[in-house]
């Protein structure tokens, strides 16, 4: 179970091949809702915490309605890994028919990260 409390719909963990899984339905949630913001910003920092061991790796699913679902939430997830300084892959999609498409994240701690209001070296 996450740090923070919140009880995702899915988390699976394999101690043998050092894998995380956490996933969340979002049947009648939107992307936006600050709910669900709070609540995935704090699954992307337990798997980021998670994927910085050493063979650690850290996979969040959402499932979703369909397709035409699936811009928007990736967009939302790009957008909340960069606030929760995490390293997100491109989603990979999977169609299981009719009411449950599923989108899975590679999920990383961002390593290196220059903050944007940073100033420039001057040599």
């Amino acid at each position: 179970m996450p740090p923070d409390g919140s009880v995702p719909d899915i988390s699976r963990w394999n101690r043998k091949r050092s894998i995380l899984l956490v996933g969340d339905a979002k049947d009648t949630e939107t992307p936006g809702n600050s709910a669900t913001q709070q609540r995935l910003l704090g699954y992307l920092a337990w798997l980021a915490t998670y994927a910085s061991a050493p063979r650690g790796i850290a996979v969040l699913l959402i499932c979703i309605r369909g397709r035409r679902e699936a811009a928007s939430w990736s967009e939302e997830l790009n957008s909340l890994a960069l606030m929760s300084g995490t390293r997100i892959g491109f989603p990979t999609a999977s169609d299981f028919g009719p009411g449950l498409f599923v989108l899975r994240w590679s999920v990383r701690p961002l390593v290196g990260l220059i903050p944007l209001c940073a100033s420039p070296i001057s040599q």
